[in-house]
């Protein structure tokens, strides 16, 4: 396990179980600590008091969709400085357009090559660090 890495957690809000369960394996693997939400809402909540380094945001739920909650997340003082990336099966230009204007800093299709969503999310985090990380 990378110890730079260690400290650094990623949330992952998706509504489909395999997903989540995939994805944590894999981020754990990779030395994150990983948090999961079912919903968009569940994903505000735990953005909000659990603080991640990243989201990982499916586009596609129930009720609230992700664009939705990265518009919550932007607009809300604790959450707006936490990267999002968009993970989803939405691939039309409109739509990777209207995520990356909303403050996506990136967006990733379904499906996706593991290698490419590691080096993504170092590129991201690298980005992001926060002073002391």
């Amino acid at each position: 396990m990378d110890e730079g890495k260690a400290s650094q957690v990623i949330l992952i809000v998706d509504d489909t179980p395999d997903i989540i369960e995939v994805l944590t394996r894999r981020l754990s693997s990779w030395g994150y600590r990983v948090l999961a939400a079912h919903s968009g809402e569940e994903g505000i909540q735990v953005a909000r008091a659990q603080r991640p380094d990243l989201i990982l945001l499916d586009h596609m739920m129930p009720k609230m969709k992700g664009r939705d909650a990265l518009r919550y997340l932007k607009d809300d003082p604790q959450t707006k400085d936490i990267p999002v990336i968009f993970l989803t099966a939405l691939e039309l230009p409109d739509h990777v357009k209207a995520g990356m204007e909303l403050g996506a800093e990136d967006y990733i299709v379904k499906p996706f090559d593991m290698s490419d969503l590691k080096e993504r999310i170092t590129v991201c985090l690298a980005r992001h660090a926060r002073p002391g990380s």
